[in-house]
C-alpha cells in the first residue's frame, strides 16, 4: 500500500470546566439565610442594600441585599461551611456606605482552614484624612507569613469586587476591583501574589461580611449583594495516537 505516513503523536486535552463547579449563588432575597450555616451579629436584609440598585428586567419588582450593622468590634457575617476546596473564587458587590470605621480596619471575606485557621481574606480601611474614602486589598497565608497585595482607593459607592485563592497556581492570590462580568474593564484594578507558597490547609469555612474587626469606635451599616463563588474543575483527556496521511 503506497502513501505519505507520518508518526504517530498523541493530543493531551486539557479543560477547565465552568458549568459543573458553582459552590455558591445568593442573591440575598431569603430573611432566614438558608443557604448559609451560621448567622453571627446583626446581619438582615434591606432593599436599600440592593447592587446594582434596579432591575431592567422587572422594573417593579422588590429586591433586596445583604445589611451588615457594624457597632464597636462586634462581627457581623454569615459563615458557610465547605468540604475542603482546593482552590476558590468569589465574586460580589460591596459598598461601605459611609460606615465610620473608628480608625481600624476589618475583613468583609475571610477563609478559614478545618483548624479555623485565616487563610485569606479582603480588608478594608478608611482614608485617615479623607471622609468617607476607603482602601481595600486581599491577602494570603503563605510558609512566610501573611502576604498583602496593594491597596486599591475605594470611593465611597458600590464596587463589584473579585478574589481567586489557588494555591497550586503560580498566582496563588488574584483580587480585582471594579471589573465586568465577562471581561477585565480597563478601568478595573487588578493585584496578584506570586513566588510564594502557600500555606497548607485546604478551605473549610468562609465568613462573608465584617467579621476580624479592629475599630472599637467602628459605626455604621455596610451592604453585600449578588455572590457568585466557583471552584476550577480540571479535566484530563488522553487520546488515542493519531496517525495522518
Amino acid at each position: 500500500m503506497e502513501g505519505n505516513w507520518s508518526s504517530t503523536y498523541t493530543v493531551v486535552l486539557q479543560v477547565t470546566r465552568n458549568n459543573q463547579n458553582v459552590i455558591l449563588v445568593e442573591t440575598f432575597e431569603d430573611p432566614l439565610f438558608t443557604q448559609w450555616d451560621n448567622v453571627v451579629g446583626d446581619v438582615t436584609l434591606a432593599q436599600t442594600a440592593q447592587i446594582p440598585a434596579g432591575n431592567i428586567f422587572s422594573p417593579a419588582a422588590v429586591y433586596q441585599g445583604m445589611n451588615a450593622a457594624l457597632n464597636g468590634e462586634n462581627p457581623t457575617y454569615l459563615q458557610y461551611n465547605l468540604p475542603g476546596e482546593t482552590n476558590f473564587q468569589i465574586s460580589f458587590y460591596f459598598d461601605p456606605n459611609s460606615v465610620d470605621m473608628g480608625g481600624g480596619q476589618h475583613q468583609i471575606v475571610t477563609g478559614l482552614d478545618h483548624m479555623k485557621n485565616l487563610l485569606f481574606g479582603i480588608e478594608v480601611d478608611e482614608d485617615a484624612v479623607l471622609p468617607n474614602e476607603y482602601y481595600i486589598g486581599a491577602w494570603v497565608l503563605t510558609t512566610a507569613g501573611i502576604q498583602y497585595t496593594p491597596a486599591f482607593d475605594l470611593t465611597d459607592a458600590p464596587h463589584k469586587l473579585t478574589l481567586t485563592w489557588n494555591p497550586s497556581a503560580t498566582e496563588i492570590l488574584v483580587f480585582t476591583v471594579d471589573d465586568s462580568d465577562f471581561i477585565v474593564d480597563s478601568t478595573a484594578s487588578t493585584a496578584s501574589i506570586s513566588g510564594v507558597t502557600a500555606s497548607d490547609g485546604d478551605l473549610y469555612q468562609m465568613w462573608f461580611g465584617p467579621s476580624v474587626i479592629e475599630g472599637a469606635n467602628t459605626q455604621g451599616v455596610e451592604y453585600f449583594d449578588n455572590i457568585n463563588a466557583i471552584r476550577q474543575i480540571t479535566d484530563l483527556f488522553i487520546y488515542l495516537p493519531l496517525i495522518n496521511r
